[in-house]
């Protein structure tokens, strides 16, 4: 019985410790990986790697207390799908009452990346503008009455 309480002082007393006091976030992983814990001021933050949800954990007295973090991205697809369902019903509706619609808006091409000489005349005047008014400001003497 000794020896027993002995090994579970020795070997696991220490690993239970250093998770504990948040040693480090390799200490707090799982034998796969799937999570890892990192510390935060008021517990822990844990993150599941397969998909994505952070679970945050604070200690109340002798246990923990773990709360889904709020995730913006899935908000934000719920979204998506409930416009992209809208616009098959408009699209639906406006074919049924002979209309055609638009294309959609992936068959339009992207515009060119590259800006035209156009574009490069115009911002270089800019610049040029910009530079000789900062340039005459710079020359006023200190007392604010132009040269």
């Amino acid at each position: 019985m000794l020896a027993v309480a002995r090994l579970i002082r020795s070997r696991f007393l220490p690993a239970t410790a250093a998770l504990a006091l948040g040693l480090g976030a390799a200490a707090a992983q799982d034998a796969n990986g799937r999570y890892s814990m990192s510390t935060t001021a008021d517990g822990y933050l844990k993150l599941d790697s397969r998909t994505g949800a952070v679970t945050h954990c604070e200690r109340e007295g002798a246990a923990f207390r773990c709360t889904l973090v709020p995730d913006e991205r899935n908000a934000l697809q719920d979204e998506i799908d409930r416009l992209s369902r809208e616009n098959a019903d408009l699209r639906n509706r406006l074919a049924a009452a002979g209309g055609t619609a638009p294309p959609p808006a992936a068959a339009v091409p992207p515009p060119s990346a590259a800006p035209s000489d156009q574009d490069i005349d115009r911002a270089l005047t800019l610049m040029e503008r910009f530079l000789r008014r900062f340039k005459d400001i710079m020359r006023e003497p200190e007392d604010g009455k132009p040269l």
